[in-house]
């Protein structure tokens, strides 16, 4: 049944936004016998991901982990897949005969297999600080895959720096690119610092927005430029011991240091 197939794109808009869904009404669940509960439990995950607000919806782990849980209940078998070459010589011996249609759809039935649990982005970013990189990766490129900013921002990261896969800078740029303009401060600062090194202009717009967004090098940065005029930007002392002070409210060391030197009177009100 394909959803939505009688109707024009601005009657399913209409039909979403009033908070109505497709029905179930095509399953006969009273003759799916033992398939009942796995359909089931795939309605209940479909319900739940397509709920109108945002914060009713699962997340990508709630819905494998939901998989997984469906595959652990009601699977007869659950086991790591295995390749030919890990088979018994009487499982390869098996004639021709025996691998009919019928026994081959039995085979499927049986052979189900358990998921791999993923992680959440903060697990993620928690398991790359203890060094588990291959483990980060992987849920950064899951979670990037469906969209999640931060996500796009760590995998820039991972291939600026040739961690886990091999260094690709212009993969980089167009990842960092990506992250910045939906916001994040940590992925506006290096693609600002990119721009800088390749000498254009607009860096300073991702810099200050870096800044605006509160993060901490992107402000001690700011300030410096400011306070010294360099790379373009006409000297303002004020806005340069604006920018220290709120690098130094969030413990940046070189910036406490330098409203030491610069303004100690400031310094009492940023630590």
């Amino acid at each position: 049944m394909l959803p939505y197939k009688s109707m024009e794109m601005k009657d399913i808009i209409a039909h979403v936004m009033d908070k109505r869904r497709e029905t179930f009404d095509a399953f006969d669940l009273d003759h799916c016998n033992d398939q009942a509960p796995i359909i089931k439990g795939f309605m209940r995950i479909i319900k739940s991901a397509w709920a109108h607000e945002r914060e009713q919806r699962l997340t990508i782990k709630d819905i494998y982990q939901e998989l997984d849980d469906l595959v652990r209940i009601h699977s007869r078998r659950i086991h790591p897949k295995r390749s030919s070459s890990y088979m018994s010589q009487s499982e390869l011996s098996t004639n021709d005969d025996s691998k009919s249609k019928t026994s081959s759809v039995n085979e499927c039935e049986d052979e189900v297999f358990a998921l791999e649990p993923i992680l959440s982005l903060d697990e993620a970013i928690n398991a790359h600080k203890r060094g588990e990189k291959e483990k980060a990766w992987k849920c950064f490129e899951i979670h990037a895959t469906i969209g999640d900013p931060v996500a796009i921002y760590w995998k820039a990261y991972y291939y600026s720096q040739g961690y886990v896969v091999e260094k690709n800078i212009s993969e980089a740029f167009k990842l960092y690119k990506k992250a910045a303009d939906s916001n994040v401060p940590e992925a506006q600062f290096h693609y600002a610092n990119v721009l800088l090194s390749m000498k254009k202009p607009e860096f300073i717009n991702y810099l200050m927005k870096a800044a605006d967004n509160g993060y901490a090098m992107a402000q001690y940065t700011l300030g410096n430029l400011y306070l010294n005029g360099l790379e373009g930007i006409e000297t303002n002392r004020e806005k340069g011991l604006r920018y220290l002070e709120s690098a130094a409210l969030q413990n940046h060391s070189d910036a406490i240091k330098d409203l030491k030197k610069l303004s100690p009177g400031l310094l009492v009100t940023a630590v």
